[in-house]
């Protein structure tokens, strides 16, 4: 069973600045993306294991 991860918008906050920040300062989309794709992937990750421990 998959659980609803809530990010808050705090969080997502943080998660623009630091994309504006790898993308506008050390203009590198590709460690952009990389941070995207794991956030996404730890995000997925947390709603299979959650109902686990």
């Amino acid at each position: 069973m998959d659980y609803m991860v809530e990010i808050t918008d705090d969080a997502l906050d943080d998660l623009d600045n630091i994309l504006y920040h790898i993308l506008f300062t050390l203009k590198n989309e590709q460690a952009a993306q990389n941070v995207l794709d794991d956030f996404d992937l730890t995000k997925n990750h947390l709603a299979r294991v959650a109902g686990s421990i």
